[in-house]
């Protein structure tokens, strides 16, 4: 994908006023024959804490005041349908507030981001997500190793 979409992409999601990041990741950033578009969006905290799902905001509270009035999967479908129609791809909206770790790291490792509100709370964040991840790391790394030795010898 060129920057010329992901320019596109971040023009449509600054017409919606209760997101404050967003990042482009998988497949579409490297290979032109992708099927569909990743998108992680980060929500303002006061429409991720009303959600019914139990979703979670990854972001300051104060940045919520622009989310009354919304749930976090009527924003899915929104969303999708709004780059859909402007962009003529299918999207995949997840919400990093839901999104688990490692997959949070490897959006903000390998994705591009194509909406900040702010640098700062881009900049916490990430560092939020980095730090967690690599305290989680050998755990994880130890729990990957053990299951591919169970499946080796099933």
């Amino acid at each position: 994908m060129d920057a010329k979409n992901l320019a596109a992409i971040g023009r449509v999601l600054r017409g919606f006023p209760f997101l404050r990041l967003a990042y482009i990741y998988g497949s579409a950033l490297s290979r032109d024959d992708f099927r569909d578009v990743d998108i992680a969006l980060g929500l303002a905290a006061r429409l991720e804490a009303q959600s019914s799902q139990g979703c979670r905001s990854p972001l300051p509270k104060r940045a919520a005041r622009a989310s009354a009035g919304h749930d976090c999967v009527g924003v899915r479908v929104k969303i999708a349908a709004a780059l859909g129609r402007r962009l003529g791809w299918d999207f995949d909206v997840n919400l990093l507030g839901e999104m688990p770790l490692p997959l949070q790291y490897r959006v903000i490792a390998t994705g591009r981001c194509v909406l900040r509100r702010s640098d700062i709370e881009r900049t916490r964040y990430e560092a939020r997500v980095l730090n967690e991840f690599l305290d989680f790391k050998p755990s994880h790394d130890r729990l990957l190793a053990e299951s591919l030795r169970r499946a080796a010898r099933a």
